[in-house]
């Protein structure tokens, strides 16, 4: 159990936004310190903001807001004095600014709290872009509850996708977050459970465009922590898939909170009660590291995106579970299944090999996640093989150590953020290396999180509304000595697992959920949905009707196909289908097999819902990815 969506209010909700005292209108007069940080955007302006630069990055001195003009003061550069007002105005024209002759004009927008704003400018002497930001940093930090918060377009890179390219499939016009309304990303602030807890924070964008061989797709993905100094660093990683191509890119980066100091004890936070931010991309070590594009073989390409994030009163906290290794029943680790496509890039030719993957071993304590609500952290491990030759296998593991939590000799942080049992993610571990084909990878970036469905996709499929078992998507790049292997849009699902004897032996049971998969179809690539059924008798032997609709043109129908049962090497429970499922419609001539398990809820229902993996292979159409579904009637009620 733990805390549910009526008991736990969001911390954006409890937040009363004091405004200040205010002349409203062309003559606003506002009183405090607006501190902040201006950029000049770099040559070509694709690369971002001048981060870093002299004479291009300026960070504010002072910076008042008196009489309708916003006046900020620089080190050693010229002052920025523009016009400000409430909401956004549109006809802005800088009267001075730091980074030449030439004049900035553009909009800035002042948010309802009165204490943050930003400008987005262009120079007309050389058309390079603006960025601005300024506000009153918050001193009081919340101490429990999550704020929620959307996100801002880069205005720099013109992308809809934080730090994501345009041309890479930052401009698709999809979905503002995964899930359905849901906000961009959260901060959980409560660390009274335990000592080595996190003040974790999470975001995700993206979603598909289109169908089949023209569908374009792009994942971004953000995990960090509020450190001590109320600075908030993290990772990022992203990948993409555009027109159908059988071939990724990939992005990552270090982000951290930006301010007017350079440095991470300073407060990289603005509003009352931490209502505003900007990332950009920076290690705290480092400093200036850029984010980083990969595609094919090429040389990597460096860029320095910039991303606002407000809080928003949308978003509430569902029920947070603690699942862990050494937990009995429904706390126990959630176990599952994934399938998705690989993509071998060679280094030195640059050709991409293709492959479906699954299981490594067809059993689900290949797929296994655990979370923490005492510390809001998570970890999770994903071993998978390719199911075309040489059926290589990928390890990876995703997240935090923590001794209280999972076990193990250490604690870390700043690799996952466990906001709620649907809500939740990781990159891969900082001590444990990705391995491939069981040779420890030179390099690895990878994401995964949960998400309740993908924006864009066929209007036909229904998601599964589920409870109980949780479902996501996880990608990224790991690179060997001769290659990257890459991973796009791969879903997986996960859930308490019973053991083989403590199931059903009489009674039906019916479910409905949906299915998602990667789909290689000739030279094309692209992710899947459709629509599943499954109707159970777990007399001895158990029968079934499985059906799938509505999946890339077609479907595929086993009724009365049964399925089967077992234990194998000592693993919770797995079943298989014991019959064929035929393909339908556009899949005619093709077979599917399935291979899944029952969740268990916390009432001790072991046949609550229902996922697991969905595989199809022929020739030259192959796909790979799962299925989630809950109950529709009998015994798993």
């Amino acid at each position: 159990g733990g805390e549910t969506a009526e008991s736990t209010t969001t911390q954006s909700q409890q937040n009363t936004k004091l405004q200040d005292s205010a002349t409203l209108g062309s003559g606003l007069t506002l009183s405090g310190s607006f501190l902040g940080r201006f950029w000049h955007a770099r040559n070509p302006t694709t690369a971002g903001i001048d981060k870093g630069q002299s004479g291009l990055d300026a960070p504010t001195s002072t910076g008042s807001i008196s009489s309708g003009t916003y006046t900020a003061t620089f080190s050693s550069l010229t002052n920025f004095v523009a016009p400000i007002k409430a909401g956004v105005n549109s006809s802005v024209t800088a009267t001075s600014q730091p980074f030449g002759t030439g004049t900035l004009t553009g909009s800035s927008e002042l948010f309802s709290d009165n204490k943050f704003f930003v400008y987005e400018l262009t120079d007309q002497a050389d058309n390079h872009k603006v960025f601005g930001f300024g506000g009153i940093h918050t001193t009081s930090f919340p101490t429990s509850g999550v704020t929620f918060y959307n996100a801002r377009r880069d205005f720099v890179l013109d992308t809809n996708t934080p730090f994501v390219l345009k041309a890479d499939g930052g401009a698709l016009s999809i979905g503002s977050g995964i899930g359905s309304s849901n906000p961009n990303g959260a901060i959980i602030w409560d660390t009274s459970q335990s000592t080595t807890a996190q003040r974790a924070f999470g975001a995700v964008f993206g979603g598909v465009s289109g169908s089949g061989s023209s569908q374009s797709s792009v994942l971004s993905f953000f995990v960090g922590n509020v450190g001590s100094h109320n600075q908030l660093q993290g990772i990022f990683i992203g990948s993409s898939m555009l027109n159908g191509e059988a071939n990724i890119r990939i992005f990552e980066a270090d982000f951290l909170s930006q301010s007017e100091a350079a440095s991470v004890s300073n407060n990289g936070f603005y509003g009352t009660s931490a209502d505003h931010f900007v990332i950009s991309a920076e290690d705290s070590i480092d400093g200036n590291q850029p984010a980083q594009r990969y595609f094919s073989n090429n040389t990597v390409q460096n860029y320095y995106p910039v991303t606002n994030f407000n809080s928003t009163t949308s978003g509430t906290v569902g029920t947070r579970t603690t699942h862990t290794a050494t937990a009995s029943g429904f706390g126990g680790k959630l176990q599952g299944w994934s399938g998705g496509g690989l993509f071998s890039v060679n280094k030195s030719s640059g050709a991409v090999t293709t492959s479906t993957f699954a299981n490594s071993t067809s059993v689900p304590d290949n797929i296994v996640v655990q979370t923490s609500k005492e510390t809001n952290k998570v970890k999770a491990s994903f071993t998978v093989n390719q199911l075309q030759y040489p059926f290589t296998v990928l390890f990876t593991q995703f997240g935090d150590e923590d001794v209280g939590a999972f076990g193990g000799a250490s604690s870390d942080g700043g690799d996952s953020a466990f906001i709620d049992d649907r809500t939740f993610g990781a990159v891969d571990s900082e001590t444990v290396d990705a391995t491939f084909g069981g040779t420890t990878a030179l390099d690895d970036d990878l994401y995964m999180f949960t998400t309740s469905s993908i924006p864009g996709t066929e209007s036909t499929t229904t998601y599964c509304s589920c409870q109980y078992l949780t479902w996501g998507l996880w990608g990224g790049q790991v690179e060997t000595a001769t290659t990257f292997e890459r991973i796009h849009s791969a879903p997986w699902v996960a859930m308490s697992v019973a053991d083989l004897t403590n199931l059903p032996t009489t009674g039906t049971a019916s479910y409905t959920g949906h299915v998602v998969a990667n789909v290689l179809n000739g030279t094309n690539a692209y992710l899947a949905t459709g629509n599943f059924t499954m109707s159970v008798d777990f007399a001895n032997p158990i029968g079934a009707s499985l059906n799938i609709t509505d999946f890339d043109g077609g479907g595929f129908s086993g009724n009365g196909a049964g399925i089967t049962l077992s234990n194998p090497t000592g693993a919770p429970h797995r079943f298989l289908n014991s019959g064929t499922l035929t393909g339908t419609g556009a899949h005619s001539g093709r077979t599917a097999s399935i291979a899944g398990s029952f969740a268990t809820n916390p009432s001790g229902n072991k046949v609550a819902e229902v996922g697991g993996h969905v595989g199809i292979d022929a020739t030259g159409y192959k796909a790979s990815g799962i299925f989630a579904a809950n109950c529709s009637s009998g015994i798993c009620q």
